[in-house]
């Protein structure tokens, strides 16, 4: 899970804590160590990375926590979002 915030969306993956290798965003969930363009989060906000380094596939999804249950204003089984 990485945090975003405002005007800082941009970030690129490195299989260590180096810069000799470097993926970059090489278009349609693709990556590559030659692309030379940053991934981009969608929006500010909590988003939960998958990279596959053997397919070069990122997925960038965003994460939701909700609650639901008797401990909540809506016990009806409706989410309130946090």
């Amino acid at each position: 899970m990485i945090g975003f915030t405002p005007g800082n969306l941009e970030f690129k993956i490195t299989p260590a804590k180096k810069w000799d290798i470097a993926y970059g965003d090489a278009g349609g969930g693709k990556i590559s160590p030659t692309a030379g363009d940053n991934f981009k989060a969608p929006a500010a906000g909590a988003f939960q990375l998958f990279v596959d380094l053997n397919k070069n596939l990122i997925e960038i999804n965003p994460i939701v926590i909700a609650l639901i249950g008797d401990a909540t204003s809506k016990a009806d089984g409706t989410e309130i979002q946090i």
